[in-house]
């Protein structure tokens, strides 16, 4: 349990180590060194994925430029240094489709999960830009499927939605793959 003052939940272990020495989808090596990588138990609250319809992908969007970095200034209250920036790449365009088309080398503290990373398959969104850095399956999921108490926003773009606008790949508490509108309000699992 992490109690940080805003969120105070149990969090999970999801693999050791994983980003040490790790080629991403670009096939350039960023190590950011040994850690746990953890995820919450349980959603951190409901938020919107983008308001401005994916059109920067993942790297532009609401969720990365202003709600994780406020869930990651809270989690440095009681981390410390031990919470690490690490080198991220991700999507940093779309295309006309509304599939992601680029990505660039930033840096985070926190980041949703890709696909791959709870599934083992990659490139399963529509290409290698919704990957990224992200682009290993995490431990934990060769031994349960994701089944927590709500639908949770993952990193990657799933296309133009037929109900308007550009949709975005999620996980649902049985552990399936699913997709709702980046202006909907999920729940968050960085």
């Amino acid at each position: 349990t992490i109690n940080d003052g805003t969120y105070n939940k149990q969090w999970i272990i999801a693999g050791f180590d994983m980003e040490h020495n790790h080629q991403a989808s670009d096939g350039n090596t960023k190590d950011n060194g040994y850690g746990i990588c953890l995820i919450p138990k349980k959603s951190l609250g409901s938020y919107v994925w983008d308001s401005n319809n994916n059109s920067k992908g993942y790297n532009g969007s609401t969720i990365n430029t202003s709600t994780l970095p406020t869930v990651a200034n809270n989690l440095k209250n009681v981390l410390g240094d031990h919470l690490v920036l690490r080198n991220v790449l991700l999507s940093s365009a779309r295309d006309s489709n509304y599939y992601a088309s680029a990505y660039i080398w930033t840096t985070a503290y926190c980041t949703l999960m890709s696909m791959g990373q709870v599934t083992g398959t990659f490139s399963s969104n529509a290409n290698k830009y919704d990957d990224g850095e992200a682009n290993y399956k995490l431990p934990l999921f060769n031994y349960e499927t994701w089944s927590f108490d709500a639908w949770a926003w993952l990193r990657g773009l799933y296309g133009h939605v037929s109900f308007g606008g550009g949709g975005v790949y999620g996980l649902t508490t049985s552990g399936d793959s699913d997709y709702n509108g980046c202006y909907s309000s999920n729940g968050l699992r960085p």
